[in-house]
């Protein structure tokens, strides 16, 4: 009941202004409540009373991000730090900012800040990775993604940056190397799974990446993009009969989908059920390129 609670969380803050417990627990009411000019009031009326309050300045700059004034919210931050530079919370918020502005070496800055100003953290190690990432430094942003995994083994977005960085390099036997690491720190986790998939296809080692997608449904992943990917890896191997059962089985959940039925018609019609292909390989539905296509799929296209 986010209106009744925020109507005593207003009052713990009218009677104490430095009842952060409480501040933070009226802006999760207001966000809740989508009242986003309402938490920039009470923040306001806050640091009218403590105009150095670094949490209150803090709050308003996330609550300005969520309203996409990332000026107004970057000044925020600023102030934050002025009021007391030793904010780790506030430096990391700035870094965020400031990279998605693609001010990426000001953004670095602001993170390394924040790694001196704390503990370190995996996910700061992590942001300093991606940004020297932009910026081609490759040698350092594999520094900083191994640094997050020493750091953190269990943090799953660390060996997942570090992962794609070697996909897009290319790298995919690396990319494998730490895929397999990954795994023996998180062996259920859909992402990783999603990533050996997409390694071992670009390794052609495609009983790999059929394992790879069983586990992904198993696991209750269920995207048509991704499902597309498993029916091709069996038609590929030329498994009529698994390719038509996985693309039935899919077809009750995206109905709509043409690439499904062009699979369903092309597998009845490798088995040598033509009335069913003709059903789903309607002619006047495929152009001339879709049907080049799928010939590369279903050799025995070129019969209907």
């Amino acid at each position: 009941e986010f209106e009744e609670a925020s109507y005593f969380f207003k009052n713990c803050i009218t009677d104490n202004p430095q009842d952060y417990s409480a501040l933070y627990n009226l802006l999760y009411c207001f966000d809740h409540l989508n009242k986003t000019e309402e938490a920039i009031q009470i923040l306001n009326e806050v640091l009218e009373i403590d105009p150095y309050s670094e949490v209150a300045w803090h709050q308003l700059g996330l609550v300005l991000l969520k309203k996409k004034q990332p000026k107004e919210a970057l000044s925020a931050f600023d102030f934050a730090i002025i009021s007391d530079d030793t904010f780790t919370g506030a430096y990391i918020e700035k870094g965020k900012l400031l990279e998605g502005l693609g001010r990426i070496n000001e953004a670095i800055e602001n993170y390394e800040i924040a790694l001196n100003t704390n503990d370190p953290s995996a996910f700061v190690f992590q942001s300093i990775g991606r940004c020297h990432e932009a910026l081609g430094n490759h040698e350092l942003a594999v520094k900083f993604y191994l640094k997050a995994i020493h750091l953190e083994p269990s943090n799953e977005n660390s060996w997942i940056s570090l992962i794609d960085f070697f996909i897009t390099q290319d790298q995919f036997k690396k990319a494998k190397g730490y895929f397999k690491r990954a795994l023996e720190v998180n062996s259920e986790s859909v992402e990783l799974w999603k990533k050996g998939a997409q390694i071992y296809s670009a390794l052609d080692q495609d009983t790999k990446a059929l394992n790879a997608y069983q586990k992904l449904s198993d696991l209750g992943f269920f995207e048509l993009p991704s499902l597309l990917h498993h029916i091709d890896l069996y038609l590929k191997s030329k498994q009529w009969e698994k390719a038509l059962d996985l693309t039935n089985e899919a077809f009750k959940s995206f109905p709509e989908s043409q690439d499904l039925m062009f699979r369903l018609g092309g597998c009845n019609l490798e088995l040598g059920k033509i009335s069913e292909a003709r059903y789903f390989l309607n002619p006047d539905q495929i152009s001339e390129k879709k049907r080049i296509e799928l010939m590369t799929l279903f050799p025995s296209l070129g019969q209907i």
